[in-house]
């Protein structure tokens, strides 16, 4: 097979070679390369504030970057044979990182803007798999190197539909970037215009941010526009679940992948959105987990969907890094985030002491204990969640599940409501620590951490968490 190139020289910016790329998302972008299904191209790429955070760049220039040249992309690159309806594959074969690297906060960017109002830079040196820096001494960060963005062009259909979307969200108030022709690339003015920005990742990816995406990792986009149009900038050396502070460890770099095309398949199996494989670490696996997976990618507020293509365990998917954002504190338990059932095998699991119990996968802070609160028919009660011990009977729970206990049971109604009746055991009545917390009808339990001891004496509550539960 063939190789296609796209070479760029880092001491001009994108606006000085035009032609090697472009820095918004529009359909009628011409393309920089051309390649069949099985060729490898090779695009050198741009750091994503196009050199102006260089070894030189001061806490004057981090303070008030010029945002309108983020991202410098490369491409597009035109896949022949891929059409609007088809599933483009792309295989990460390597990403060749820069010697130099660096993460900035950049005054009022980021998820960390109100505790960091000030400007911040680490510059990294990147050798030997790992970056160093003098800025921050006493650390080294093991190197994954991926593209932060990297995706395909919309067709006008989704052009129009998601100005339509952003706009609104803008409208309402959200933290938006609209069309804006300042230092867009290319600048023709038809095109300039109406062009999306780059900061949001969407239906055909983008600025994803997904750490997982190194060498080794398998893209599956939807195509929207004819040729795909596949592009790629914003390299990273390194990540964590996100961009915190608005970056990662920044760096220009070299990519190879190759493409494959899946005819008929977005559209056949209703795949709207980046899903991605991968069927080894990202990084060594003392430093990473899990190993195998597969992952579908959403963009916030699409309802998005479709059938997995497929992957190691294309039954139960995991979910990705959540895009952008820190972990959030759960509003609701869901039925199917995680509370399932609370298994006894032997002792209790998690069992200390006799009378002590363990919950995993819940998604929620370790810092709550799980207990029995006095029955008031002021405290409300948390309703449809079963609990069954090793000894004990059960008593009839009507409509809800049961409570099981070592001499008594209670009837509980269903899930998410807040009800001044009294319900649980009878006051004093024990029930046993342990085991097992039956979940919402679901046929399954999965592991959950410690979030503390069940006491005995009333209603099923979670202390800090109850709010959580219940509201």
């Amino acid at each position: 097979m063939a190789t296609r190139e796209v070479r760029v020289d880092w001491s001009k910016t994108l606006a000085e070679e035009p032609a090697t790329g472009h820095n918004r998302w529009h359909p009628e972008i011409p393309p920089a390369v051309s390649c069949d299904p099985g060729d490898e191209v090779v695009l050198a790429t741009r750091d994503a504030f196009d050199g102006q955070m260089g070894p030189s760049a001061t806490l004057e220039t981090v303070a008030a970057p010029n945002l309108n040249v983020v991202h410098p992309l490369t491409g597009p690159v035109y896949v022949n044979g891929a059409e609007p309806g088809d599933l483009l594959e792309v295989e990460v074969l390597e990403v060749e990182p820069d010697r130099y690297g660096y993460t900035v906060q950049v005054p009022g960017f980021g998820f960390l803007r109100d505790e960091f109002p000030d400007p911040f830079m680490v510059r990294w040196r990147n050798a030997d798999g790992w970056a160093t820096s003098d800025d921050l001494p006493g650390v080294r960060i093991p190197g994954a190197p991926f593209m932060g963005t990297i995706g395909l062009a919309p067709d006008r259909r989704l052009l129009q539909a998601t100005t339509a979307r952003e706009q609104a969200a803008l409208d309402r108030g959200g933290f938006v970037l609209p069309p804006d022709p300042t230092d867009a690339v290319p600048a023709d003015p038809a095109i300039a215009g109406e062009a999306l920005r780059t900061i949001p990742p969407r239906e055909t990816a983008g600025n994803v941010d997904i750490k997982q995406l190194s060498a080794g990792a398998r893209l599956l986009i939807p195509v929207y526009a004819a040729g795909g149009l596949f592009s790629a900038g914003d390299a990273h050396f390194a990540q964590g679940d996100c961009e915190t502070c608005g970056t990662a460890i920044e760096m220009r770099a070299t990519l190879h992948v190759r493409f494959a095309v899946h005819k008929g398949l977005a559209a056949a199996r209703g795949i709207r959105d980046l899903q991605f494989a991968r069927d080894d670490y990202v990084v060594p696996p003392e430093f990473a987990a899990p190993r195998r997976f597969f992952a579908t990618h959403r963009p916030v507020g699409d309802p998005g969907g479709g059938e997995p293509l497929g992957g190691p365990d294309a039954g139960r998917p995991q979910r990705p890094a959540q895009h952008d954002r820190p972990p959030r504190r759960a509003r609701r338990l869901d039925a199917t985030a995680g509370l399932r059932d609370l298994q006894r095998r032997g002792r209790p699991q998690g069992q200390r002491a006799g009378r002590r119990a363990q919950l995993r996968g819940l998604g929620l802070p370790a810092a709550g204990h799980l207990h029995l609160t006095p029955r008031t028919p002021a405290t409300p009660a948390l309703r449809g969640v079963g609990v069954r011990g090793s000894r004990g009977r059960q008593t009839d729970g009507g409509s809800g599940s049961t409570v099981r206990g070592q001499g008594s049971g209670a009837r509980c109604g269903p899930v998410g409501r807040r009800s001044s009746r009294p319900h649980g055991p009878e006051p004093g009545a024990p029930l046993l620590a342990g085991g097992q917390l039956a979940g919402f009808g679901q046929p399954q339990g999965v592991p959950v951490t410690a979030l503390g001891p069940l006491r005995p004496g009333g209603q099923l509550a979670l202390a800090e968490l109850r709010q959580l539960i219940l509201e």
